[in-house]
């Protein structure tokens, strides 16, 4: 696979959980989502990188599943901050909801609910459909850094910021910054590639 599987896990487990989010909110709203949420968020991207430390230190063994399942984790929770963020620096504040997403039990039951079944499906059938995967796991680190690129955007433009009243307008920024983020992407292989060949002994 092009990423190793904590970064399988990391980005496949944002653009799931993002699109469910979206499926099952149908709504804007800004803002940081529960506390509880903020708070899983912080205790699995800890435990991800400790795993990444402690195994790099080789104080534990590197188990590819759980190194994709922290990854997953983090990724999963990431969704709905970035998507409020996303919206907090683009649309224009009458036309969105005040509080984050997953704001309710009912709504967090939905959107968690489907997480299980990814990451048992992933586990079933990433040596059989690794070209799949890797083509999903790409998308996602696309997605995700285009999330950045676009939060960027709103964030540091000035006549930008909060300027989002369609639909269509915060779809077109969002393709820009999706073609920024493959561009980006493409840039790093090209410069991974050139570099190696000077860094051989």
């Amino acid at each position: 696979m092009p990423l190793c599987s904590r970064c399988t896990g990391l980005y496949t487990g944002f653009i799931v959980s993002f699109a469910i989010l979206v499926l099952v909110e149908r709504k804007s709203r800004r803002g940081l989502p529960q506390k509880k949420i903020t708070i899983s968020l912080i205790v699995f991207t800890a435990l991800m990188a400790g795993e990444s430390t402690l195994s790099f230190l080789h104080f534990i063994p590197t188990l590819k599943i759980f190194r994709f399942l922290t990854g997953y984790l983090a990724g999963w929770l990431a969704a709905p901050m970035i998507a409020g963020l996303m919206n907090n620096v683009a649309v224009d504040i009458k036309q969105s909801v005040n509080g984050g997403y997953v704001s309710n039990n009912k709504i967090i039951i939905k959107w968690l609910s489907p997480a299980p079944f990814f990451a048992v499906l992933f586990y079933f059938t990433y040596k059989k459909a690794l070209i799949f995967w890797s083509i999903f796991s790409l998308a996602g680190m696309a997605f995700f850094i285009a999330s950045m690129i676009f939060i960027l955007i709103f964030s540091t433009g000035g006549r930008l910021s909060n300027s989002v009243s369609r639909p269509g307008r915060y779809i077109l920024f969002f393709f820009l910054s999706l073609i920024i983020s493959v561009i980006l992407i493409m840039a790093s292989s090209w410069l991974k590639i050139l570099i190696r060949q000077y860094l051989q002994f």
